[in-house]
C-alpha cells in the first residue's frame, strides 16, 4: 500500500518544475544509472525536497561508485558526466535500477 501511495504521489507531484529544461529526475537517473552501469556499479538516490511542508515533492538522482567512493551523476547531451548533486533535496533511500524502475513502474 505504502509503494502504490509513493508511486501515485511522485507521479503526480514529481519534481520536474524544480529543474526547468530538463527531463523529468526519474527518467534522467534512470537513464544516467543505465548508461553508467556498463562500467561502474550504479544506484539511485531517492528523498524529499527541501522546503517542502507538504512532504510529497520528490527527487531522484543516479550515483556510480567511481574510485571508491559514490558519485553523483548527470546527462550532458549524449553523455554521462560526474557532477555534483542536484541542490534542494535531502536522499533518504537508494535503490538499484531494477528495484526503481519495477517501483515507479518505469520500462526502458
Amino acid at each position: 500500500m505504502k509503494k502504490w501511495l509513493l508511486l501515485i504521489l511522485f507521479i503526480l507531484f514529481g519534481c520536474s518544475h524544480y529543474y526547468v529544461g530538463r527531463m523529468e529526475c526519474r527518467h534522467e537517473a534512470v537513464v544516467s544509472a543505465l548508461i553508467a552501469q556498463e562500467k561502474y556499479p550504479v544506484r539511485i538516490a531517492f528523498g524529499t525536497v527541501i522546503g517542502d511542508e507538504s512532504g510529497v515533492v520528490w527527487h531522484a538522482q543516479a550515483q556510480a561508485f567511481v574510485d571508491g567512493e559514490w558519485r553523483w551523476l548527470h546527462l550532458r547531451g549524449d553523455y554521462v558526466v560526474i557532477a555534483d548533486k542536484d541542490k534542494g533535496w535531502r536522499e533518504e533511500n537508494f535503490w538499484s535500477v531494477k528495484d526503481f524502475c519495477k517501483l515507479f513502474s518505469i520500462i526502458y
